[in-house]
């Protein structure tokens, strides 16, 4: 049931973030934009998980095994831990972006140029990718003494420190930029709509409301991007730290595992 799940979110994954890159990269004015630049680095997040993670995860369902090998198996865990966290740094630069174009719209021209915009986005794949380094340390296939089947895991070398790295990371690059989004959206929620003088000033009565439109629009989009990111990947997290410190004392957890997978990678067809 899950591999056919899998087929049509690949699917829209791969068109719908293969689109959105044409799109913006062929139109020269789109790319002048800074919250576009952002958008394209979601969608090569998204693709990268489309057309790496997801038939490797699909290939694996069907086998029951793993088939592909140590490489492919090291590859596909450090991949989906790499696209998760650049995408969660950059839906939080995004959203001090617009926090800066709607709160102090002068300053933001000022810090979020387009060439510090491609900094930024480089940095976040820097970051991503040496965060996620000790995954692919451990990452292994794996035989069960009692199947004897292979399984692609990770293999800690001790329980403490899988502890350890499970709660750092879902403290630093989920918990902690959430709470971030949570303040930032709440300042630019009072400032939007609650059309503010400041906010009056800074434009013509005649494109007044359409500019409050516009980030209003903008702001709404930017909370639904987060939510669906936050919602998709929430029961990955929770599972992981509930077998890490042993919550699952009936066995039926780790049964949602896949599932919880699947929702995770769901988000990459969300376009």
């Amino acid at each position: 049931v899950i591999v056919i799940v899998y087929i049509p979110v690949f699917l829209v994954a791969f068109v719908g973030n293969l689109t959105i890159l044409t799109v913006i990269l062929k139109d020269p004015r789109m790319r002048k934009s800074t919250a576009n630049y952002f958008l394209v680095n979601l969608a090569i997040a998204d693709l990268l998980v489309a057309v790496i993670c997801i038939p490797m995860t699909a290939v694996d369902y069907v086998y029951n095994v793993w088939v592909l090998g140590t490489t492919a198996c090291k590859i596909t865990i450090y991949m989906q831990g790499v696209c998760i966290v650049a995408s969660i740094l950059t839906i939080l630069l995004m959203s001090c972006d617009r926090f800066f174009a709607i709160r102090h719209p002068m300053r933001n021209r000022q810090i979020f140029t387009v060439n510090r915009v491609r900094r930024l986005i480089l940095m976040t794949w820097v970051t991503a990718a040496v965060v996620v380094i000790p995954i692919a340390c451990v990452s292994e296939v794996i035989i069960d003494e009692y199947s004897k089947m292979n399984y692609c895991t990770e293999n800690w070398p001790t329980h403490v420190m899988r502890q350890v790295y499970d709660i750092s990371l879902v403290v630093g690059i989920y918990l902690v930029p959430g709470v971030a989004l949570v303040v930032l959206y709440t300042l630019m929620g009072v400032r939007l709509w609650a059309r503010d003088r400041n906010l009056q000033r800074q434009n013509s009565l005649n494109n007044q409301d359409d500019v409050l439109l516009a980030r209003r629009r903008l702001a709404l989009m930017m909370i639904i991007v987060s939510v669906l990111f936050a919602t998709s990947w929430l029961p990955y997290h929770i599972i992981n730290i509930c077998i890490d410190f042993e919550m699952n004392t009936s066995g039926q957890l780790i049964l949602t595992y896949p599932f919880a997978i699947l929702l995770g990678h769901s988000k990459s067809a969300q376009v």
